[in-house]
């Protein structure tokens, strides 16, 4: 079993800045998720998973207006940004194998 966890201070991170996380990790407050992948660093037992594991993050807090970015997931809607549009995306799943069956991202912009 895996007995250590490697934390990392998020607090320096500027906007539009990315970090990477575990799944099982709670996503810092004005961070959203844009892709998943897979890493043996993020399992939490020796067993292999159809599901990804690990969260590519970006702080979209103090990005300028009509900056446009696209997230995984189709809500909440951070505060102050608006969809343009929703769609699917294979980064944006958790099941590591085939494609999504309904849409799973959405593009924002900052108002």
């Amino acid at each position: 079993m895996y007995n250590t966890k490697r934390i990392v201070d998020t607090g320096g991170v500027g906007a539009g800045g990315a970090v990477e996380a575990c799944t099982y990790s709670p996503v810092p407050a004005g961070f959203f998720i844009t892709a998943y992948s897979s890493v043996s660093d993020c399992d939490r037992t020796s067993a292999t998973s159809d599901y990804h594991n690990r969260v590519a993050l970006v702080r979209l807090t103090g990005l300028p207006a009509g900056t446009t970015t696209t997230v995984c997931g189709l809500s909440p809607v951070p505060t102050g940004w608006s969809v343009v549009s929703r769609s699917k995306s294979v980064a944006c799943q958790q099941y590591k194998y085939g494609i999504p069956a309904n849409d799973n991202t959405m593009t924002i912009r900052k108002s």
